[in-house]
């Protein structure tokens, strides 16, 4: 389900520039096993596992590497919405701008987006 943007926050720490898209959806984390009869039994170990796919646009360079840092945890504390989850930070992408590298006072402006799932 898509969410308008909001506060966010990592290791409680709120971001100075606001996502600009915030996709929440959950994943069922399930157990399959082979029972003797060769046959496949799934058991639902737990539900409803938070995942966010967060998305910056035109971030300077600073704002990139306090990301960027985040995504290097192994984990990190995401609040939002008044909620906070321990998650992991996956598919950290970012791209550049185009010509956008004269930015005043920044090492160009960059898209970023990523994927933090609850651990």
């Amino acid at each position: 389900m898509a969410l308008a943007s909001g506060i966010v926050s990592f290791n409680s720490t709120a971001c100075t520039i606001p996502p600009r898209s915030v996709d929440y959806s959950f994943e069922e984390i399930e157990n399959v096993m082979k029972t003797e009869a060769g046959t496949d039994m799934a058991s639902a170990t737990r539900l409803n596992k938070h995942v966010f796919n967060f998305g910056w646009e035109n971030i300077p360079s600073d704002f990139l590497d306090t990301l960027e840092a985040y995504a290097k945890l192994p984990t990190v504390s995401v609040g939002w919405r008044s909620q906070t989850y321990t998650c992991r930070i996956r598919n950290f992408k970012p791209k550049m701008v185009s010509r956008s590298e004269a930015y005043a006072g920044s090492d160009g402006l960059w898209n970023v987006t990523f994927t933090a799932t609850e651990v």
